[in-house]
Order: C-alpha cells, then structure tokens, then sequence
C-alpha cells in the first residue's frame, strides 16, 4: 500500500491542494489588512481552482483504495486499518477536510472570504492528515518474520527491505509454482528452528 504508481501524482496533487490553499489563505488575510488590492474574482478563480485539486487529489485517493482493497490482495488489511483501525481517524480527517473544502470551493454562494478561508484551512488539514497517516500507518504493519526466495537466487531483490531487516532468510532451489503442501511444512519447520535474535 502507498507504494504504487498512482504516488507520483497524487503528492504533486497533494502539493497543488495545500499550495494553493495555502496561497489563498495568506492573500485574504493581506487584502483583508489593506495591504494587498486583489479583486474577489480573482479569489474566486482561485477558489475554484483549489475545488478542483482537492477533487481531484480525493479521485487519487480513491483511485489507491479501490485497487487496496482487492478481494485477496496483500492492501486489504491497510484499508481495514484505515478504515476502521488506528489510522481511522486520519483516513477519515482527510476524506470528510477534502471533501468539504471542495463543496465550499464550488458553491457560488460560498464565495465570501470567510468560506473561502475555511475552505483553504479545511484544505490544508486534510493534506496534514494525509500526511499523518503516511507516517503513523508505516508502523501498524508489522514486519516479515520470514522471506523464501525460490528458484535458486540468493538475493532478495528489493523486496520489502524494510519491512524485511529483520526477517529470516531461506533460499529454496523450487520454483513458486512448483511448491506443494510438504514444502511448506519444510519451511515452517526451518523458521521454527532458528534463533530470532532481530539484530542483536
């Protein structure tokens, strides 16, 4: 999870929501005490403009959890912990700030400095909670107490290196799909062999 080509993207998104929000913030805050003269369409357009990037920064979003949370596939636990786990109260700051930022930005009668701040502030508060969650959700998946390399090689390849710094190594000669029920119990009765000393 977080790992995928959608990342790229999604941060510069992620940057253009709370820059521009940001921006916005600061030059309301400036006309407000007279030092800066920007007409309000000017703002509106801007305001606009940060609808459209929490919009689409919440479709990047979206995009990650739908492809997550894939009957079988190794994200479906992440999203069950942002849904409803530790990191529920992050995913849900950032889904409900997006979300509301984006409907004040779009509605013609919400285009008042007031709205148009909370928008921004809401705006950056949920790209926070993004953030947050990328830092806080590294540590609610544990890491691998095993890595079977088959085929042959002895290298791991990149695969998971943090996650794996710790872990036991075997290397088997099979391939993959060559693997059957007895070469499991093998392998279970190696890890259960070894000594976890976890780098000590």
């Amino acid at each position: 999870f977080w790992h995928t080509a959608l990342m790229g993207p999604w941060f510069v998104c992620s940057a253009l929501v709370c820059g521009t929000a940001l921006v916005l913030v600061i030059v309301i805050a400036l006309r407000r005490v007279g030092y800066l003269d920007i007409e309000q369409d000017n703002l509106e357009k801007m305001t606009k403009m940060l609808g459209a990037f929490a919009v689409v920064d919440l479709y990047f979003f979206a995009c990650d959890l739908l492809t997550s949370s894939f009957p079988g596939g190794e994200g479906a636990t992440m999203v069950q912990i942002l849904i409803s786990g530790p990191l529920a109260p992050f995913f849900w700051c950032e889904v409900l700030c997006l979300t509301l930022a984006a409907t004040f930005c779009f509605i013609p009668q919400l285009r008042n400095p007031v709205w148009m701040v909370l928008a921004g502030v809401l705006a950056m508060l949920g790209v926070l909670a993004k953030r947050a969650m990328l830092i806080v959700g590294g540590f609610q998946v544990p890491n691998l107490d095993m890595v079977v390399r088959t085929s042959g090689e002895e290298r791991i390849s990149g695969f998971m290196l943090w996650r794996a710094a710790y872990a036991e190594l075997m290397f088997i000669e099979k391939f993959f799909p060559d693997m059957n029920a007895e070469d499991i119990k093998i392998i279970l009765k190696e890890y259960e062999s070894r000594s976890r000393r976890f780098g000590k």
